[in-house]
């Protein structure tokens, strides 16, 4: 008997069903159903913060619990429609993240999707998810066709009232479906593997939606209570089914590397590069569009200017040339992409672990104040620095005891501002170490009455799952979070070793504490750099000297660190000015500095010396003038009487005001329409804020004249490029006119011998020095006084007509209104000659009045700032003003 042959089919069943089962939705997501109420807060409070920061909006987020669900409500500028359009394709993932190396809160591209699968999931049959922005409502649904093995998406949109931001609000199920608890009750019931426990205890045996939500309570407050700890900007409102909580922004200035920042060529390497710009290609392709190299590389940290943008596409030889032309069949030019790597990394410089942003330590001391901290056991701990591959890092530790001895211990961990779900820090790169064998050996157990923050902020960082529970670090950066946690923590090891061995020491733990207290000179200046300020400044209503606030703070320093002095220098040009560049808030203090060099205009002669106030009065002068009313002003905004407008083309910067006479007497300045400029050395910071505000809103180059010596680079790039005392905020050309190396050679300038007190070389190839010069500026340098007066001059001039310096003419309609400002100047002259004898002889036949110094005085003591001069025109222009009064009359 022949038996019928089975002909199988082949069947399809949707990937997309991936995010319809517990079992891949934990895959998915990176945790289990009872750790997803925390998953959707965590998501969407990075997403919140992120809109907030890439609008410079101080970020107010309201989370809300009740029957309706969560609730996440932001004060954005809302969320475009494609990107929701892209939450509802499951087919692909959506990110603007995903290829871009920075330190940003996520970038996994499916974070929005797992959130939307969660209520179907839990319940078993459907789920709903609402996102409302823009005024508009939209109703994302969810189910399975189960003949199709696929899912059901429904989309509904509706017109809403008012409202700004966006809020997403998803709508947790009343109890889990027999079908989704029995399929994978394994995953239900055992996810919490790694993770502090409120209780300690697991609940065992099928678990409904209600009771995970419910279950999830304690660690659902405290960790949207941690992103405050982690974003000093944050105002946070919780609100789980009427228990409000309000956590108010201890800085709603502060800054961090927002994810519109431009992101740094040296955060990559080439397959991080390829990706990126494969990435470009493609959505050009997409979008029927196609950059020029020169876009891209411009939207880069440091390759703004068009200088350095022609640098690089000169060595790499693709000026002009489109994003495309890189392409070769399926695959990327051969070597195109190392080399416009490497050009972008030589032509800029490594950014800063500050600039990531620090939370700092004024921010966690009001948080430790707020929770009920001893703030006699507080420390702060912070380490910076860079991996191997040149990626900068910032490690933060905070410790303090709480006043509360019955009180359990917290532990705050984050990477990137957002706060963990479970500690992230669980291995240490190649220490044989973790994080919880660390606080075993310090003595610190889940029962301890303390608060423990540990944040790192990271360029791109890298997990072992999904659910960003374990990030992989370098040993650099896992040394440093080991150092930290050890100082922090150290005074109260000490202690408890003590109540090891007495067990009477714990009576006596807070005195001990505060006994151990030992305050480093950096640590009691950050303590008292606010209070200072504030004495200083009248509560920041005046503006206060660097000098007052040293004496402000004087006494407290020396009292914390036993110190018999301390040092004002010290004090004002560094532990003052750090202070300003790691707390934003610092960074509106009106603080001024002494003059140091000056500023002088070419025709005016009007000269500025270049200190904080007289700076910001000439800077308001120019902005005053430029904006005079062309019907009061015959020449109107194009005839400014001060400032760059139509006056000077160009800054000069010398390092030595010495050359002035020189320039004054071949009247350089005059000749090329350039305004002077020097500040005896390394410029300081009224000096970059002068060029900073006219080179950069007036769009004139700054050219810069230096010694051919170490602190000659030092001052041209403290021009170029932003320092931690100092932040540019317009673009602007920066022009080297030397004098460099080659121009010694060329004009035989003498050089003298130099010794450094350290090596030099790694510095001058910061500074953009040649291998030749680094190998003569280690041991010689030449001054511009090495030059003739005459040969000065020529040399200058040369490298002026070689970058286009030349007279100022402005457009016809300037030019006219200048003619007409002369003839009215002219009639207003002839005028004045024809009325000029009758003027002389009034004068002459005018009555003094008899009590004239009486009368000066008078108007003297009724306004004070008169001068006596001023006086007696006050009185003559009385008398006039009577005599017009009485012929009104009559």
């Amino acid at each position: 008997m022949t038996q019928n042959q089975l002909q199988r089919m082949t069947l399809t069943t949707s990937r997309l069903m991936d995010f319809c089962s517990p079992k891949e939705l934990t895959a998915q997501s990176g945790h289990g159903p009872r750790d997803w109420p925390l998953v959707i807060l965590k998501e969407l409070m990075d997403n919140a913060l992120d809109a907030c920061e890439e609008a410079r909006i101080a970020p107010k987020i309201t989370v809300i619990v009740n029957l309706d669900g969560i609730a996440i409500q932001d004060n954005g500028l809302g969320l475009p429609e494609s990107v929701i359009d892209g939450v509802v394709d499951f087919a692909v993932r959506i990110s603007s993240r995903e290829a871009y190396v920075a330190p940003d809160r996520g970038a996994q591209g499916n974070a929005l999707k797992t959130i939307l699968a969660m209520p179907f999931v839990l319940d078993g049959k459907s789920g709903r998810v609402e996102i409302t922005s823009g005024g508009v409502r939209h109703g994302i649904s969810m189910s399975v066709d189960h003949i199709s093995q696929s899912p059901v998406i429904k989309r509904e949109s509706r017109s809403v009232k008012g409202g700004t931001g966006t809020k997403v609000l998803v709508c947790w199920p009343d109890s889990a479906s027999s079908n989704a608890a029995d399929a994978d009750s394994h995953f239900l019931q055992n996810d919490a593997n790694d993770r502090e426990s409120d209780d300690g205890d697991e609940e065992d045996g099928p678990v409904s939606a209600c009771s995970i939500l419910e279950g999830a309570k304690s660690r659902f407050l405290q960790m949207g209570a941690d992103y405050t700890w982690l974003n000093p900007h944050l105002t946070l409102k919780l609100d789980w089914f009427g228990e409000v909580q309000q956590f108010k922004a201890t800085d709603p200035a502060w800054r961090k590397w927002r994810p519109s920042d431009p992101t740094c060529s040296h955060w990559y390497d080439s397959t991080t590069f390829e990706r990126l710009l494969t990435g470009y290609i493609t959505h050009n392709r997409d979008h029927g569009s196609d950059q020029t190299v020169r876009e891209f590389v411009a939207e880069f940290n440091g390759l703004s200017a068009t200088a350095k943008q022609k640098f690089v596409l000169a060595e790499t030889e693709l000026a002009r040339t489109n994003l495309s032309a890189l392409v070769n069949g399926h695959n990327l030019r051969d070597g195109v992409a190392g080399k416009l790597l490497a050009a972008m990394k030589k032509h800029t410089k490594p950014v800063k672990p500050v600039s990531l942003g620090i939370i700092g330590r004024t921010h966690f001391e009001r948080r430790m104040l707020d929770a009920g901290c001893d703030m006699n056991s507080f420390d702060y701990a912070k380490k910076t620095g860079y991996t191997d591959d040149g990626r900068p890092w910032v490690i933060e530790c905070v410790f303090g005891m709480l006043e509360d001895q019955e009180a359990k211990r917290r532990l705050v961990t984050g990477v990137n501002w957002s706060a963990a779900i479970i500690n992230p820090f669980r291995t240490l790169g190649a220490f044989d170490n973790s994080c919880d064998t660390i606080l075993a050996n310090q003595r610190i157990d889940a029962n301890d009455p303390v608060i423990l923050v540990l944040h790192a902020a990271i360029v791109k960082p890298q997990y072992t799952d999904r659910g960003k529970s374990a990030i992989v670090m370098a040993n650099v950066q896992s040394g440093a979070l080991i150092t930290s946690l050890e100082k922090v923590t150290g005074r109260w090891t000490k202690q408890r070793k003590c109540e090891e061995r007495h067990a009477a020491a714990r009576a006596s733990r807070r005195d001990a504490m505060v006994r151990a207290r030992r305050f480093s000179l950096k640590d009691a200046a950050w303590s008292e750099m606010d209070a200072a300020y504030a004495k200083a400044s009248a509560n920041g209503t005046l503006p206060a000297h660097a000098r007052q606030i040293m004496y402000a703070a004087r006494g407290e320093i020396l009292r914390l660190t036993s110190m018999d002095q301390l040092n004002d220098a010290y004090f004002t040009q560094n532990l003052l000015p750090n202070f300003v560049a790691e707390n934003e808030h610092a960074q509106t203090w009106d603080v001024v500095y002494d003059a140091r060099g000056c500023f002088i205009e070419p025709h005016s002669h009007a000269m500025t010396p270049l200190g904080t106030i007289s700076v910001r009065e000439y800077l308001q002068s120019v902005k005053i003038h430029e904006v005079a009313d062309p019907e009061v002003d015959v020449a109107g905004r194009k005839y400014p009487t001060c400032g760059p407008l139509n006056r000077f083309g160009a800054i000069l910067f010398i390092e030595k005001e010495g050359f002035f006479p020189l320039l004054d007497r071949v009247k350089l300045a005059k000749r090329y329409d350039l305004a002077l400029m020097s500040t005896k050395g390394v410029s300081n910071v009224a000096s970059r804020c002068l060029v900073d505000s006219l080179c950069g809103q007036y769009d004139i180059p700054l050219l810069v004249l230096h010694d051919c010596d170490v602190d000659g680079l030092k001052i041209l790039e403290t021009l170029r490029e932003s320092t931690q005392r100092y932040e540019f905020r317009n673009r602007f050309r920066v022009v080297d006119l030397g004098l460099r190396l080659a121009d010694v050679t060329e004009w035989k300038l003498e050089a003298e011998p130099v010794r450094h007190s350290r090596r030099v070389d790694g510095m001058l190839k910061l500074y953009g020095a040649s291998q030749e010069e680094i190998d003569f500026l280690t041991a010689q340098r030449v001054e511009l006084n090495a030059f003739t007066s005459d040969a000065f001059v020529k040399w200058l001039e040369a490298k002026l007509a070689d970058n286009g310096v030349q007279k100022i003419v402005p457009d016809q309609v300037t030019l006219e209104d200048a003619y007409r400002r002369a003839v009215h100047v002219a009639e207003l002259e002839r005028a004045i000659e024809n009325i000029g004898d009758a003027a002389r002889g009034a004068a002459a036949a005018a009555k003094i009045p008899r009590d004239l110094g009486r009368r000066v005085k008078s108007a003297l003591k009724a306004d004070p700032t008169l001068t006596w001069d001023e006086a007696v025109m006050e009185a003559v222009g009385k008398k006039r003003r009577r005599g017009l009064e009485r012929i009104s009359v009559v």
